[in-house]
């Protein structure tokens, strides 16, 4: 009888140990997943470009400054997760119009 005991008590410890190393092994290939997701996913976000890597291109003459503004416009509305306008500049640049109601456009130099 008591053999039994011993037993039974034996194999319910056993059971225990391999239920622990299961959560254990279950929860380490769940943080493994979660890391590999999480950094795909951020990798994906990230633009090829930053705003210094787009003001060497123009200083160097291989875009122009209208492309500089285009692409600039997307990078920041890309990190701020705004839009910008039709013609590029973000929606919280001014725009000066005439009388009649035709957008002036601006000096390059007046341009941020």
């Amino acid at each position: 009888m008591i053999a039994a005991n011993a037993q039974s008590s034996a194999d319910a410890l056993l059971y225990g140990l391999v239920l622990i190393v299961g959560i254990a092994v279950l929860g380490a290939v769940m943080y493994a997943l979660r890391r590999c997701f999480v950094s795909r996913k951020d990798t994906k976000s990230e633009s090829p470009f930053s705003l210094q890597h787009l003001r060497d291109l123009r200083a160097e003459g291989q875009i122009t400054e209208a492309e500089f503004q285009q692409l600039k416009s997307r990078l920041l509305g890309a990190a701020t997760g705004g839009e910008s306008r039709k013609d590029g500049a973000p929606w919280n640049e001014p725009r000066s119009f005439d009388a009649q109601g035709n957008q002036i456009k601006e000096p390059m130099d007046r341009r941020r």
